[in-house]
């Protein structure tokens, strides 16, 4: 935690909002932990620093104890299939660390803000904003964007983007089904799995989606972007002008738009990832024993690796690192869920 660090504890939505409307303004840096368990929200979450926000670092952690000290699980932000459960606005030179969050059953469709897209968050930024958005450990589960894009997750404008150690599955959209982004800043998205995700008629197109702009750089390291039904591609790659790509180990089902910068030979064409389809509560897709993609990763990619996988296990367990969201932990396969100690 940051020395200096304005710190709250929370357990309802109310006390969330409340939270998350003092840390934009207060002139601090701000930790906002909340307890454990599932949240059926009734309006959704909303951070904005649009109007007066301070532009200070805001880091949010799901999962704590009723004291706030120790991790301890997960914290599930419930859309009821009614609502979207995150909203974002970032108006500036903004840092915002989103951590140990489920979102899951958010809804949007042609009379929400920003229309039918981003079902489970919502980030929109200015395009001149220069704002850092840290997306760490995070689940995107059957969120759905009737009609629009992005069912998971949207990211818009001016954010330098760091996504990693995160599962997108079974989420529905038209286009962008996983997520979908478009960024007028740097990206490193590393070691995420997106699989499952399915696209709504009448056209569906891509799972997941990203495009560049003028004299940005995507850099995308161990990902899997496989297995989506319906899905014209499981990742697709645009860009405005010169912006650009580059992809390391990664194993990629189908892809479209621009050809990005391969570096090495380190990138797998549609391998079957063989997850361990054993249900651990939050339909996770860890890797099982005999999967091609173990130790199939590439050590420092781009931005680095996270220390930890999405289940908690130390991120390098073996000879090189596992692709994906999870690191298969070989003394305990059989499902244990270790936490790192904070």
């Amino acid at each position: 935690m940051p020395a200096t660090a304005a710190t709250f504890c929370v357990a309802s939505e109310s006390m969330a909002q409340q939270a998350l409307d003092a840390a934009a303004t207060n002139g601090e840096i701000d930790v906002i932990y909340f307890h454990a368990g599932t949240y059926p929200l009734v309006n959704g979450l909303h951070f904005s620093t649009q109007v007066a926000g301070d532009h200070k670092k805001v880091i949010v952690r799901g999962g704590y104890n009723p004291s706030c000290d120790t991790r301890i699980g997960y914290t599930v932000l419930d859309g009821q299939n009614l609502i979207r459960p995150l909203l974002i606005h970032l108006q500036g030179p903004d840092e915002l660390h989103l951590e140990y969050l489920v979102f899951e059953h958010g809804t949007v469709g042609a009379a929400s803000t920003f229309g039918p897209n981003g079902g489970g968050m919502y980030v929109q930024a200015s395009v001149d904003a220069q704002s850092r958005l840290v997306l760490d450990s995070l689940r995107f589960l059957a969120n759905a964007a009737d009609g629009g894009s992005g069912g998971g997750l949207v990211v818009a404008g001016g954010v330098s983007l760091e996504l990693r150690n995160s599962l997108f599955r079974s989420n529905t959209a038209q286009d962008g089904h996983a997520a979908g982004m478009v960024l007028y800043g740097d990206a490193h998205i590393v070691n995420n799995t997106v699989s499952g995700n399915a696209g709504l008629p009448p056209e569906p197109q891509a799972a997941f989606f990203i495009t560049m702009a003028q004299g940005h750089t995507a850099w995308l390291g161990n990902n899997i972007f496989w297995g989506n039904p319906g899905a014209a591609h499981d990742l697709r790659l645009e860009v405005f002008g010169d912006g650009a790509f580059q992809l390391v180990a990664n194993d990629i089902g189908t892809r479209g738009g621009v050809e990005p910068v391969e570096v090495g030979d380190t990138n797998l064409d549609n391998v079957d990832p063989q997850f361990d389809m054993q249900d651990t509560g939050f339909f996770d897709l860890p890797l099982g024993p005999a999967s091609p993609l173990i130790d199939a990763g590439e050590s420092a990619p781009a931005g680095g690796l996270p220390a930890f996988d999405l289940l908690g296990a130390l991120r390098v367990n073996g000879q090189g690192v596992d692709l994906g969201a999870y690191e298969l932990d070989r003394l305990f396969a059989n499902g244990f869920d270790g936490l790192p100690v904070e």
